[in-house]
């Protein structure tokens, strides 16, 4: 019934220590829900209350921080085996949404109820245990994630934010040849920067020799120019 999802469920490490003949059977009796959404549809309101977590089966999700002024800005782009609203259900914070997340383009996500989630058929209690462990170091990866970002938000300059973000890229991929997953837009909400200065950062960064790019992918000339930026 769900074997067909069994791929993304190992990607996303949520299976570690559970053995792969049980997936099928544990999914069932968990009894989650699948829902398709379109690009540009919203799957939650800021402050929606969550009544269960996602987890995405394909697409892309975007959870956005939208401003009084009706600025946007992009915290984080989520994918495939990453997961929607789990943090909330396991903090002593509302259970509420504090972004709003839109589908970036179409996708699929899988629904859980947390009640069903820990309270399985004794059959398959044995795997509660270890499944409930892998969610919280999802959870901890995500923390991770967003404790990152923080780091833009004390960057005091432009050319610092851009600094940083491409010299984790580099820590990352381990290569100085960058092929970024934002487009140009979505790069500037997740700095927190206006778009055009952004443009402007990245164009006199190329003129100084730091940086060469072309569409979606940057190429890091000098890295000790580049980690003197911040």
């Amino acid at each position: 019934m769900y074997e067909i999802y069994l791929d993304v469920f190992v990607a996303s490490g949520l299976l570690q220590g559970i053995p792969l003949e049980e997936f099928d059977r544990m999914l069932q009796s968990t009894n989650p829900r699948i829902q398709d959404f379109s690009k540009g549809q919203v799957i939650y309101e800021k402050g929606q209350p969550f009544k269960e977590f996602a987890f995405i089966l394909s697409g892309r999700v975007d959870d956005i921080e939208v401003k009084k002024s009706g600025n946007r800005a992009l915290i984080e782009t989520l994918y495939p085996g990453q997961v929607i609203g789990l943090m909330r259900w396991f903090s002593s914070y509302d259970k509420v949404a504090p972004t709003q997340s839109i589908a970036q383009c179409d996708c699929s996500l899988m629904f859980f109820s947390i009640q069903n989630l820990v309270s399985p058929p004794e059959p398959i209690a044995a795997y509660k245990q270890q499944l409930t462990v892998n969610l919280f170091r999802k959870v901890c990866d995500r923390v991770a994630t967003l404790f990152d970002s923080l780091y833009f938000l004390r960057s005091r300059t432009i050319r610092e934010k851009i600094a940083i973000f491409l010299y984790k890229q580099v820590e990352e991929e381990n290569s100085c040849t960058i092929f970024l997953k934002y487009s140009r837009d979505e790069l500037a909400d997740y700095l927190y920067v206006p778009q055009p200065s952004l443009s402007r950062e990245l164009a006199s960064m190329k003129a100084e020799g730091i940086i060469d790019f072309y569409r979606e992918t940057i190429r890091i000339l000098d890295l000790e120019k580049l980690r003197s930026c911040f």
